[in-house]
């Protein structure tokens, strides 16, 4: 009988919460397999739509020898849940009546306080316009500046709003870029209407429209963006800089020999002491980098620092030499991920060159005005101070990793929960392996979690254990995670989608780094663990063979009987390290452990027989200050404790059952 989920939906069940409740109604109590073979969910997201079930009531479980076991709550549960959400409906109409004289208040006050907003698209750009042409009064002028569209469609739109603009008798004055002349010049026909144009290699960030106190920035990038500003001093910057700009009083220089006039003029009026800064810099051409490289000797011989922000692509050009230290003197040199820009800007301390270095006939525009210094010196220290970085690619991945432990110094520590490496493919393997041997080389050692998984297998090489160098390793049983998670010095990556493309984010805010620190050392310090199936069987019984002495109270053919392959090797491995066994087995066991071998034959082997009334699948193992639990079966579970006076006390239980054994 079909049910008519579009009910269930409406009362805000998902369709994938839904078809789960009517799987459990079928299947009554039950694992979360079935579980996912009835209703078709996806298992990697099961639990949580079964969390969010039993949030709302309508799932509980019960735990069978260690398994949950998931059931449907009674159908009239759904009557009780709706009546609770018209419950907090009623309460949450009551909160926002109280709030409303409040809210009409802020909204009363916000016309004197300043306001930014946020429109997308041809349609919200086009709000945005009208927004601004009808808050113009007769007395007010319309400037806008370096007007440089590459949406035909949304060029179209703000032409007809001008048209509009002059049909009003509102006055307005435009600076375009030179390569729109040709659209622009149907603007200059427009009555109330100036225009002015600047280099077509002039770029920049946003086109900046304002009027009155309303500022709007249009970026230009492939999804539309318009920010309204609605603040006079915001409003009366742009409109100081528009005017330098109308003013003509930019100097525009073409070719390498005017760059090199631009740049050594501004050099000379640069005191001493002082720090220029980069943003936007990015791969430059042959002849660029020629006279970077004798600009920047220059610049250090005279003492002026530099703080340059390069894009991602610099860091690995054949031809940009300013993007590595050595070549660059007196410089501190960051990058970013983000999309490299066409035009890099340089602030000295009383201009701003705005150049397109990446041409062989490159154009500099220098800008002398005190407050565009000051509004780029602005955002590049926004630029320089940021505290998270986003790159893309595997040659991002190396990037962030390899600028992180070039940071590093001798006694670091660089702390991993690398689940999402066991996704990685041979490239990043091999990266991995030359990374370790470096940090090595510069001290630094590694201590990471691996999940139990790489075990089972042959592990590649930079995640195995036995080949990484100045490494310790600790395991885990947790669901293989998609991602990573690192701290190398003071800086936190965390890498995901490693099997693809790889999207690696670096934090370097203190608070989180140092939070993540503590988190990793009280996961590396805690005393028990629980491990599951093979790869844990093999993480706790590799383990052992690491001490010379193993004692049993329960020993049986549980590791013979479930991981046959594994024991083999084990077993050769253990009498190779002469491991010795000290086992109170279980008398039903034995004959099947060793193939009724006598237990004197068995090298580094000593056993007593339990009474059978001791007899459990359950198995205790003793080795140096630790206890492992061990409860085998199709999905063995195992806890380890690690605890010196636990041991021993679990020791002297021993000692007491081996000597009562005759």
């Amino acid at each position: 009988m079909a049910v008519n989920s579009e009910l269930l939906e409406e009362i805000g069940l998902t369709k994938s919460e839904i078809k789960v409740y009517l799987a459990l109604l079928e299947l009554g109590s039950s694992t979360t397999g079935p579980i996912v073979d009835k209703s078709g969910a996806s298992s990697s997201k099961i639990y949580e739509i079964l969390d969010r079930l039993m949030q709302k009531g309508l799932v509980s479980y019960i735990i069978k020898a260690g398994t949950k076991y998931f059931e449907a709550a009674d159908p009239k549960r759904i009557l009780d849940y709706l009546k609770e959400k018209e419950t907090k409906l009623k309460q949450q109409e009551k909160a926002i009546e109280s709030l409303l004289p409040e809210l009409e208040l802020k909204r009363t006050l916000s016309k004197y306080k300043s306001e930014a907003k946020i429109f997308k698209g041809v349609k919200g750009g086009e709000t945005a316009f009208k927004h601004l042409l009808n808050s113009m009064t007769k007395d007010d002028e319309w400037i806008a500046f370096v007007v440089s569209f590459t949406n035909r469609r949304y060029f179209d739109t703000i032409t007809r709003l001008h048209d509009q603009r002059a049909k009003k008798g509102l006055k307005a004055r435009i600076i375009f870029n030179e390569k729109l002349r040709k659209e622009a010049e149907r603007e200059r026909g427009l009555p109330h209407t100036h225009i002015k144009y600047v280099s077509d290699e002039f770029q920049t960030p946003a086109i900046v429209n304002v009027v009155g106190n309303i500022t709007l920035l249009n970026i230009m990038a492939e999804d539309i963006t318009v920010f309204m500003i609605e603040n006079k001093e915001v409003a009366d910057s742009f409109r100081a800089q528009f005017e330098k700009l109308w003013r003509q009083d930019v100097e525009t220089h073409q070719g390498i020999k005017g760059m090199r006039t631009a740049f050594f003029e501004a050099l000379d009026a640069t005191p001493k002491g002082s720090t220029t800064y980069v943003y936007g810099a990015s791969i430059t051409s042959e002849q660029t980098d020629a006279l970077f490289f004798e600009y920047n000797r220059k610049r250090a011989d005279k003492g002026v620092k530099l703080q340059i922000i390069f894009s991602q692509e610099a860091k690995f050009s054949s031809t940009t030499r300013s993007a590595r230290e050595e070549f660059n003197p007196l410089a501190e040199i960051r990058f970013t991920s983000q999309t490299k820009t066409p035009s890099t800007y340089e602030i000295f301390p009383d201009r701003v060159i705005i150049t397109t270095t990446q041409s062989n006939n490159p154009t500099a525009i220098v800008i002398k005005n005190k407050e565009l210094v000051e509004t780029f010196k602005i955002h590049f220290k926004d630029l320089w101070g940021q505290k998270v970085q986003t790159y893309s690619g595997v040659e991002g991945f190396k990037q962030a990793f390899t600028e992180a432990r070039l940071n590093m110094k001798r006694g670091d520590e660089e702390l991993t929960l690398g689940g999402g490496l066991l996704e990685m493919g041979d490239e990043l393997d091999r990266f991995f392996q030359d990374f370790d041997s470096k940090r090595a080389e510069q001290g630094v050692k590694l201590k990471a979690f691996l999940n139990t998984a790489i075990l089972v297998g042959t592990p590649p090489d930079s995640l195995n254990p036995d080949k990484v160098p100045l490494s310790e390793f600790k395991f885990s049983s947790e669901s293989t995670s998609p991602y990573i998670i690192d701290v190398i010095g003071e800086q936190l990556i965390i890498a995901a989608n490693i099997d693809k493309r790889p999207i690696t984010t670096v934090i370097t805010d203190k608070h989180t780094v140092d939070t993540f620190k503590r988190h990793f050392h009280n996961l590396w310090e805690q005393k028990s663990r629980t491990f599951e199936g093979e790869g844990g069987v093999r993480a706790v019984l590799d383990d052992m063979l690491n001490y010379k002495e193993v004692w049993f109270i329960g020993g049986n053919d549980g590791i013979k009987k479930y991981f046959p392959e594994y024991w083999k090797e084990h077993d050769k491995e253990r009498v190779k390290r002469k491991v010795f066994w000290h086992d109170l087995i279980d008398t039903r066991r034995m004959a099947e452990l060793f193939q009724g071998r006598e237990t004197k034959t068995v090298p580094y082997y000593e056993c007593k027989i339990l009474p059978k009334e001791l007899s459990s699948p359950h198995v205790i193992a003793l080795y140096g200050n630790k206890v492992a639990n061990i409860i085998w079966g199709e999905k063995t579970i195992i806890t380890v404790i690690e605890d010196k006076n636990i041991m021993e006390g679990y020791k002297k239980h021993f000692d007491y059952l081996w000597n009562s054994i005759r």
